[in-house]
């Protein structure tokens, strides 16, 4: 659709602008009305990439969008490091300030169309930290603090440009139609994963979060990860709360000791969207968790088109058709393609308000939904988050040991059939080739043959 010069000299002015400056032109939080009726999330976007799903995420009418981090893609891999191909693979290259603000005003004008009608609250995962993985050994921390708050018009006298850390909540309507948003940096803090005992958000966001679940009176407390929290059955190297599985306990442990109403966990990093669920209590209490991530590239939309290129689609369909997933409600909660999430909440269910979650394709497509209920958890007297009382939570279909071993194994070998016959293809394919060129040649040869003598016949 063309676009008028003024329209395109605006959009030109905004891509240009500084970071504070340009935030100043966007609607804010708290121009949303209410009650909050309908919110857009997601998370994984690349700013070098095709960006199709902002103009779906505008046709559903969100009143406020939720970034869950890696808003962009600021680090950079480094392939001609030999260093890179040995164990455990440090591809990647730590972004410098410079090269943070320039990815930040690279977003595309669909974006800033987007960024100028829908007010945005947003926490940061590791690529728009700054470094794949990354947390408190990252040197440009508070540089990053600073740009990523500039970005999403964070006020300057903001207690968030005062802390350590991008964490923060926002509490949207009023009365019994309320909703918190806690969103938490598992960047900041972040201890290595060689550590023992590891943490993701350190002591002051601990006591912080402990504080604003405690205090809350909302309806709907929606608590916003950038790493998976509840599965612990991810492969070995994957990013999850299960790294530091005694933080991941304490906090299952805090939410059930809170007692907040309508806990609804979201997360992002993992490029494919997924429902995961626990049961506390012998089944007492439900905590569930909705990812929504890949808006640019994703396992089932790779940004390569060659066989390599495809190659994780494949092994992720595998994995779904092998794995024992033990803590999806249904073995099909999953979407492997570009997605963003929603929230819709109706006030006027009965007995209490829901919220519908859904995961949407780029066509607009539901592919996923699930409904949280606004109710409190069934909590016994004695639980303590000290005692870490998340032990008590187990997948919502958990399988007996034997069962997973099995499965595991069987997927590992079927894998390894799979990597072992890219190989065995190309040689096979190396090998045709070779013999259609040496026919090829000895026709060529022959035919040549044939008309030299069929012409020194006629001279003769």
């Amino acid at each position: 659709m063309a676009r008028s010069g003024t329209a395109l000299a605006a959009l030109m002015v905004l891509m240009h602008a500084p970071l504070r400056a340009m935030s100043a032109l966007f609607p804010t939080v708290d121009l949303v009305a209410t009650p909050l009726q309908r919110v857009a999330f997601g998370s994984c976007n690349d700013q070098a990439e095709k960006q199709p799903l902002w103009n779906a995420i505008l046709a559903r009418d969100p009143q406020l969008w939720l970034w869950m981090g890696d808003v962009i893609y600021g680090d950079y891999k480094d392939m001609r490091d030999p260093m890179a191909y040995i164990p455990p693979f440090h591809f990647f290259r730590d972004a410098t300030p410079e090269m943070l603000k320039d990815n930040l005003q690279a977003l595309n004008d669909d974006f800033m169309r987007f960024r100028q009608t829908v007010p945005i609250i947003a926490v940061w995962d590791d690529h728009d930290f700054g470094i794949n993985d990354g947390g408190k050994t990252y040197p440009y921390r508070e540089q990053s603090q600073n740009l990523f708050l500039d970005f999403v018009g964070e006020p300057k006298d903001s207690s968030r440009r005062h802390q350590q850390g991008v964490y923060t909540s926002y509490t949207i309507g009023t009365g019994e139609r309320t909703v918190k948003f806690i969103l938490l940096d598992v960047r900041y803090n972040k201890d290595p994963y060689d550590i023992d005992d590891g943490d993701f958000l350190g002591a002051a966001q601990w006591a912080w979060l402990e504080r604003e679940l405690a205090t809350s009176l909302a309806a709907f407390n929606v608590l916003v990860s950038g790493v998976q929290i509840l599965p612990t059955d991810r492969f070995y190297g994957g990013e999850h709360w299960h790294r530091f599985e005694r933080q991941r306990m304490r906090l299952l442990g805090m939410i059930l000791k809170s007692n907040a109403k309508g806990v609804i966990l979201l997360s992002g990093d993992v490029h494919f969207a997924e429902i995961n669920q626990v049961q506390c209590d012998d089944y007492k209490n439900l905590i569930t968790e909705v990812t929504s991530s890949g808006m640019t590239h994703s396992v089932e939309a790779s940004r390569a088109s060659s066989l390599l290129g495809s190659l994780p689609g494949l092994v992720f369909r595998i994995a779904n058709a092998l794995l024992p997933l033990e803590f999806r409600p249904h073995r099909h909660d999953y979407y492997g393609g570009l997605n963003f999430g929603e929230l819709e909440f109706d006030w006027e269910a009965h007995p209490v308000p829901t919220a519908m979650a859904r995961i949407v394709d780029a066509q607009g497509n539901t592919q996923l939904t699930y409904t949280f209920a606004s109710q409190y958890f069934e909590t016994t007297a004695d639980v303590d988050a000290a005692a870490f009382p998340g032990r008590s939570c187990l997948p919502i279909q958990e399988q007996m040991g034997p069962v997973v071993f099995t499965r595991s194994i069987v997927f590992l070998g079927v894998v390894a059939l799979l990597l072992a016959s890219i190989p065995m293809a190309i040689l096979m394919l190396l090998g045709v080739l070779l013999v259609v060129f040496r026919r090829s040649f000895w026709f060529m040869h022959a035919l040549q043959r044939s008309m030299f003598d069929s012409r020194y016949q006629k001279i003769d």
